[in-house]
């Protein structure tokens, strides 16, 4: 159905901050028993409220998960073995995503707004936050909800930054007072006073004022070892091998915290005497010594400030640091070794290890703009979750200045990834024919191309200078066109990536709208200034053929008409509808509205127009009647608007801002100012379904604050009001607090500012769409469907939305009748050989169980292997295939596999794969990262059957020609 549409991805909107991480995932889709799944390589990076996810092995960019934050994700941290994501946003809601169950998952509020966030390396349930002065560890309780086990109040300034150690008993805090502490966790059954007050019926959670573990008498029973050595903020600190710490501050000062044995007062004494470097000491044992210093900034302007560090691993210690003047350097560190010093150098020595940090790579990925996020990964990182040894190759950085994230290769040299999105607002869209491309328009001046399948950035086309207004397809998808508010049309060649003419306007007016026609010959753009013409140029030679002039206001949006009818329509702001005849007279026929018109689109018979109007209304004509044939009131559809003079709130319809036809012209798709797109039968003229495109927090909060009459003062809403936090509420007419006086002035402070979010600077992050005052500027400016009516592409102030068709809906024979309780491998089997080979095919499937599908599939008669491979859900072609694969090499006896396997026969394997190809295309091409490996490893088993048929059919001629040449004595 058209309508049954799920947002897919997000693509085009720079990165505006947040945390970048690389993770490494495992799909088990094989025989759990016998396979742990295929990995792959993912960068997690906020977009607004939503966790976008590029797949780096597949070359693909997709949202994480549906879920979406109230406000903008600015902390995102992942397991060990990527199985667990945490994203935070600027309010300190929390959401746990797994890739499994992308969908659900717990939430719930962490306190305030978060600075860092971290995994524990041993379980996938437990993380560490920074709120404000506090340390938080919490658990997770069943997927559903988080509980907090411990807290840590010992700082005494904002903390900046927290890790674990590789056994996950301790953590290491950064903080603002240039301290680095080490603090140790409680074993769940370590506190007996805990357990006392369980018994007793105490529901306390037996901690001090200050947020410390206590016991029964409130005596703090955790004492963590305070290291102090840096002069600046510590960015970062982590620990290394052997229980060492490395620490990092803004300075670039890098610090090596060797573990030492608890020295008595008289030894600690003597050692300050002696004016060596630093040694603190602990509770439990614990004790470090500042070992080496080491700065890693580089001389000039903004190379001695750090503005991110990571981190690799204990067992490779490499550290990555990233500076304010766009470079990052890339540092082995040395390792740890317990005993005395002269002992531990020996020990270096013998492992070939440097006592002080080496330098491995530096490069300057965003010149002259910081490095505001930056983590190390990679495709073998997946080892660390399980010996902690593994090579990091990749690293990944977020530039919110320029706005793109980057995977660097740095022992390769080489990006893996770089992508960078519009810096300012998508105006319009468009769809290419095949529906394998579309090409975005922003106010930045360029025009991006993409590839519809993977999200990613194909070319970018520049040269406007001012902004891009409009763009369109042309010549079967081979050029793209736009229309600048510069006055020219550019034509962009698709396959060289180059512009091959530039079509240029007789008077400076700005292009606010532009289309082609079907042949690709001729392409007509609308003026917004000047005599308000519509242009007309021969695309062959760029001359001028027509300047249309009728129009007495500015032009939003031309259309011409499908093959057959020889009408360009065009509307205006001038409330009126215009058919132009430009291949004849070039006459035009006036239809009158009682409305400005915002936009109009074509049906794709050429039969019908349907134009928006800014009293919210859609209007249907009928080009060749010249008769109004209905209309779609759809003010309230398109969303709700609430004045500030008025308290009780009373709605304020909308209009759309455009408007679009479907492949078949059934379905009409309409999105304006607000959230919403909406999807109506063109035919009944009725709403089929709204789709809510955001429900962040902060997109409505102006709405909720301007409606709320606890919020309205003599002098109007107060969240419209430029207020001084100095400035008294009585003054303003606002309601006293209790006791009769006015609340504090600084509860007015601007609602984005760091003061109104608990101090957190990354709390001012702003969603896309929202202006400083917090009006609500959210709208959705043009939406194009493919051709095939699988894809939808809409261009809003969040970026370009993709919109496919949603899975959820997809017929699966399994969930028929309750059929999940007897998904066994028993019973599917024992289906199997009852002949319900399509049920129990797909259970096998949905199960992982690879020994049992193939079974399954080797029992379906050659005569209905088209019939079942037709009817199995689009949703398992890719683990389908990789049976297929994984048959085909058994078959042509190159794949590794027990004694006593028995190779399926390779004639019906070969039909499993026909059949699948056959009827299967769309979804395979669909799913194309996905299908490449399977694909790729059945080419390659057939290929090399095929080379060994041929090498025996070259032995059998050769020996029969032997034998016929040669007298045999027989």
């Amino acid at each position: 159905m058209a309508h049954a549409l799920a947002l897919n991805a997000v693509c085009g909107a720079p990165f505006r901050g947040g945390d970048v991480v690389l993770t490494t995932t495992r799909t088990h889709t094989m025989n759990h028993a016998n396979a742990a799944g295929n990995s792959s390589a993912l960068l997690l990076h906020a977009s607004g409220a939503r966790l976008l996810a590029s797949d780096l092995s597949a070359g693909a960019e997709r949202l994480f998960s549906p879920r979406e934050a109230r406000a903008a994700l600015v902390r995102v941290c992942a397991s060990n073995d990527g199985n667990a994501v945490l994203a935070v946003d600027a309010d300190g809601l929390a959401l746990l995503m797994t890739p499994d169950h992308a969908k659900h998952g717990a939430a719930g509020n962490l306190g305030g707004a978060v600075h860092a966030a971290c995994f524990s390396p041993r379980r996938n349930d437990e993380f560490a936050t920074c709120v404000g002065r506090l340390v938080k560890v919490w658990r997770v309780f069943q997927r559903e909800r988080f509980y907090l086990r411990m807290t840590f109040g010992q700082c005494t300034a904002r903390a900046t930054h927290v890790s674990y150690s590789p056994d996950g008993k301790y953590l290491v805090v950064c903080s603002e007072d240039l301290a680095v502490r080490v603090l140790k966790l409680v074993d769940d059954n370590e506190p007996a006073a805990k357990a006392r007050r369980r018994a007793e019926g105490d529901d306390s959670e037996g901690n001090d004022e200050d947020g410390n573990d206590a016991d029964a008498d409130g005596e703090s029973k955790i004492e963590p070892v305070i290291l102090h050595g840096h002069r600046a903020t510590p960015v970062g600190a982590w620990f290394g091998r052997q229980g060492g710490i490395y620490s990092i501050g803004q300075d670039g000062v890098v610090i090596g915290w060797r573990p030492m044995e608890v020295p008595t007062a008289k030894k600690m004494q003597a050692h300050k005497k002696k004016r060596r470097l630093p040694l603190w000491a602990g509770a439990d044992g614990l004790a470090y010594g500042a070992a080496w210093k080491y700065f890693a900034g580089l001389p000039g302007p903004g190379g001695r400030d750090v503005t991110a560090a990571a981190f690799a691993n204990a067992e490779a210690p490499l550290l990555v640091v990233g500076l304010r003047n766009g470079a990052f350097r890339v540092f082995q560190m040395p390792l740890f070794y317990n005993g005395a010093a002269d002992a531990v150098a020996k020990q270096a020595a013998i492992e070939g290890q440097s006592a002080m940090p080496v330098e491995l790579h530096t490069l300057s990925a965003a010149p002259g703009a910081p490095l505001d996020s930056i983590c190390f990964g990679g495709p073998s990182a997946a080892a660390a979750a399980d010996d902690g040894k593994a090579n990091y190759p990749w690293i990944a950085i977020g530039c919110k200045t320029l706005g793109q994230v980057v995977v660097w290769d740095w022992r390769r040299e080489t990006y893996v990834m770089r992508q960078r999105g519009h810096s300012y607002q998508v105006n319009r869209c468009a769809v290419s024919p095949s529906g394998e491309t579309f090409a975005t328009a922003s106010d930045d001046g360029t025009v991006k191309l993409w590839h519809a399948n993977s999200c990613h950035a194909i070319a970018t086309y520049s040269g406007h200078a001012a902004p891009v207004a409009d763009v369109c397809f042309m010549q079967a998808g081979g050029v793209v066109a736009s229309a600048s508010r510069d006055g020219t049309v550019r034509l962009h060649d698709v396959t060289r990536h180059r512009c091959f003419r530039v079509l240029t306007s007789p008077e400076a007016a700005p292009l606010t709208c532009l289309r082609g026609d079907a042949a690709g010959d001729v392409i007509a753009a609308g003026s917004g200034g000047g005599s308000f013409l519509i242009y007309v140029w021969a695309v062959r030679t760029g001359k001028l053929l027509d300047s249309l002039s009728g129009h007495t206001a500015p032009i939003v949006g031309v259309r011409f008409a499908p093959h057959g009818h020889p009408y360009l329509a065009s509307t205006s702001w001038d409330k009126s509808l215009r058919l132009w005849d430009v291949f004849g007279t070039a006459v035009n026929e006036s239809f009158a509205h009682l409305h400005d018109a915002t936009a109009l689109d074509y049906k794709p018979d050429g039969k019908e127009i349907a134009v928006a109007t800014l009293d919210g209304a859609v209007t249907f004509w009928d080009p060749e009647a010249g008769q109004a044939r209905g209309t779609i009131d759809g003010k309230r559809h398109v969303g709700m608007r609430r004045t500030a003079a008025d308290g009780q709130g009373l709605p304020e319809g909308g209009h759309f801002q455009c408007v679009a036809y479907s492949a078949n012209g059934e379905t009409l798709y309409a999105a304006g100012l607000g959230p919403y797109l909406c999807i109506y039968d063109s035919v009944r003229r009725v709403l089929l379904r709204r789709v809510e495109m955001t429900a962040a927090k902060r997109l409505w909060n102006a709405i909720a604050d301007r409606v709320d009459t606890r919020n309205i003062t003599e002098a109007g809403a107060r969240s419209m009001l430029d207020v001084a936090p100095s400035d008294a509420l009585g003054a303003l007419g606002a309601r006293p607090g209790r006791g009769g006086s006015a609340a504090p002035s600084a509860s007015i402070a601007p609602r984005h500012s760091a003061a109104a979010v608990g101090g957190s600077p990354e709390a001012v992050l702003d969603l896309p769409g929202m202006r400083a005052g917090g009006s609500l500027v959210y709208s959705i400016r043009d939406v194009q469907p493919s051709s095939d009516g699988t894809r939808l592409v809409a261009a809003s102030t969040e970026g370009v939305l993709v919109l496919a068709k949603d899975t959820g809906v997809a017929f699966d024979p399994v969930d028929l009748g309750g059929a999940g309780a007897w998904a066994t491998p028993a019973a599917v089997a024992r289906r199997a050989a009852e002949g319900e080979f399509l049920t129990g095919l797909v259970a096998a499937l949905r199960l992982g169980e690879t020994a049992l599908a193939e079974r399954v599939m080797l029992a379906v008669p050659a005569a209905e292997v088209e019939s079942v491979v037709r009817d199995v859900p689009d949703a398992l072609v890719v683990p389908l295939l990789e049976v297929l694969a994984a048959c085909v090499g058994k078959a042509s006896g190159n794949a590794s596999g027990k004694d006593g396997d028995s190779r399926p026969p390779l004639e019906r394997t070969l039909t499993w794969v026909r059949a699948l190809v056959a009827a299967k295309a769309p979804a395979i091409s669909a799913r194309g990262g996905a299908c490449a490996p399977p694909l790729r490893a059945v080419l390659g088993e057939l290929a090399a059957l095929q080379r060994d048929i041929g090498e025996a059919c070259v032995r059998n001629r050769d020996l029969l020609r032997f034998c016929c040449s040669t007298a045999l004595d027989l």
